[in-house]
């Protein structure tokens, strides 16, 4: 149930990736590859080339762009001119995006967790981001480092992580 549930949160970051990466979103379908595990998340990738029409392999679509010859070269970007503010602001806006579709999903999937873009400080919380442990480390740890790192995430002191052996 768990795992039908998560595949079907996964639709909407799924559904989400054209309209959040735009035009640059990649119209084959090797191109696109969506997985679903025990550890749902996302994996979002955007160009900022533009497409111009022009059939390019993906190595010439991210080479140079030759303004002169276009076809010899790849797709231009679309954040040339663009300052870092600009930039950061657009992929801000995407986070947003990405971050507002999830919560969209997991509350038709009837969960109350919610999905934030923001950065700890931003939200005004005073703690370390968490350490992403991966299956491998997991799955060596004692049944009681488990159940003490599941009780820690349920409802925990923010400046005293589990100790991990």
């Amino acid at each position: 149930m768990r795992h039908r549930c998560a595949r079907r949160c996964l639709r909407g970051p799924i559904r989400l990736a054209p309209s959040s990466c735009g035009p640059s979103f990649p119209s084959r379908r090797s191109a696109r590859r969506y997985r679903t595990h025990a550890n749902p998340h996302v994996h979002l990738m955007c160009s900022d080339r533009i497409p111009d029409g022009i059939e390019r392999t993906p190595d010439r679509t991210f080479s140079r762009y030759n303004p002169n010859h276009p076809a010899e070269g790849g797709c231009r970007k679309d954040s040339g001119g663009k300052s870092p503010l600009e930039l950061r602001q657009e992929v801000t806006a995407r986070r947003k995006l990405v971050a507002d579709t999830q919560n969209e999903m997991l509350a038709e999937c009837g969960y109350s967790t919610r999905v934030d873009h923001r950065s700890l400080r931003d939200q005004g919380l005073n703690r370390r981001a968490e350490r992403h442990l991966g299956p491998l480390l997991v799955k060596e740890m004692a049944d009681g480092e488990k159940d003490q790192y599941v009780a820690y995430r349920a409802g925990h002191d923010a400046s005293t992580p589990p100790a991990l052996s």
